[in-house]
């Protein structure tokens, strides 16, 4: 029986779904151990890891692309050369995301089900993380096409935990990864934003360094001429995503962007955490934050610190 999310999911799309079914079918069937997760905008197969995934991703040019489809995803430690492939990127060293356009029922074969496989097995060859674990080496780096799954890896499990997008400079409003590097690149520049009212930002992938993963963002506004800033946004916002909380990364994404301020030519910077958030408060006194005031904003308590750049 097919269930109502299923359905919703499928909606207005009766030849996606019949090759969905398909699919699923075939993967349970190798590995009934398989978990299946219908996200807002995928179906997820996971083992301990995330192995394969079902979605309407546009892949290739559009007018090559028949009315309906299922793009699947699967991840290896390998780039597959075969001319089915739609796109293949690799979002961290040796971890290759591969893209497969099927129209028919017959694209669904030994060949799909091979990779499958292969990706089921890398997955479930991966090391379980460790919530509470040490924090590796981080870089910050600029948000690029090169990273693109993996942003947006990063905002479906920000969108799946409920989480908020701090930092991100709306990530969670654009659907297209390509709509939002080219928003982050014109937010850096002065005199766009100025002419926007707005004020001009720096923003940085907090990647890890051992293997690529990207495990926060953060955003650095260069001045705070304007009333939310002023009041209550503050010179930086940033988040973790849910998986990588509590291991310390937001206290070195924090201290990172510190010495970006003092290049850019800051004496000292206001961070700002809701009244309550022990881990914002404590990443924040961390990096030499001092409390200066609470402020109310609609209904709650926002309190204000300063950061001096010596």
């Amino acid at each position: 029986m097919i269930s109502p999310d299923l359905l919703f999911f499928f909606d207005g799309k009766p030849v996606s779904l019949a090759l969905y079914l398909v699919f699923q079918e075939k993967v349970l069937a190798a590995w009934p151990d398989a978990t299946v997760r219908i996200q807002k905008s995928q179906i997820s197969f996971y083992n301990r890891h995330l192995f394969a995934r079902a979605s309407f991703l546009p892949v290739g040019r559009a007018k090559d692309r028949p009315k309906e489809w299922l793009t699947i995803t699967f991840g290896l430690d390998r780039r597959v050369d075969s001319p089915r492939i739609g796109a293949a990127v690799e979002p961290c060293p040796n971890r290759w995301t591969h893209h497969v356009l099927i129209a028919a029922q017959e694209e669904l074969g030994d060949e799909l089900m091979g990779w499958i496989q292969e990706a089921y097995a890398f997955a479930a060859s991966k090391r379980p993380g460790k919530r509470g674990s040490h924090m590796e080496e981080l870089r910050l780096v600029i948000p690029t096409a090169e990273y693109a799954d993996a942003i947006m890896e990063f905002r479906r499990e920000m969108l799946d935990a409920g989480s908020s997008f701090d930092g991100c400079n709306c990530l969670d409003s654009y659907a297209r990864v390509e709509d939002w590097l080219e928003h982050i690149q014109e937010a850096r520049s002065e005199e766009l934003m100025a002419a926007r009212h707005k004020v001009a930002s720096d923003l940085w992938l907090a990647v890890r360094k051992s293997d690529g993963r990207i495990v926060g963002i953060i955003d650095f506004r260069h001045s705070l001429d304007h009333p939310v800033l002023a009041q209550w946004g503050g010179h930086i916002g940033y988040c973790v995503r849910p998986s990588e909380r509590r291991k310390g990364y937001a206290k070195e994404m924090l201290r990172l962007d510190l010495e970006r301020c003092k290049v850019y030519g800051l004496d000292r910077v206001m961070v700002c955490c809701h009244k309550g958030n022990i881990g914002s408060e404590k990443t924040i006194l961390a990096n030499g934050g001092v409390f200066e005031k609470e402020v109310k904003v609609d209904g709650e308590i926002v309190r204000r610190f300063w950061i001096e750049l010596t």
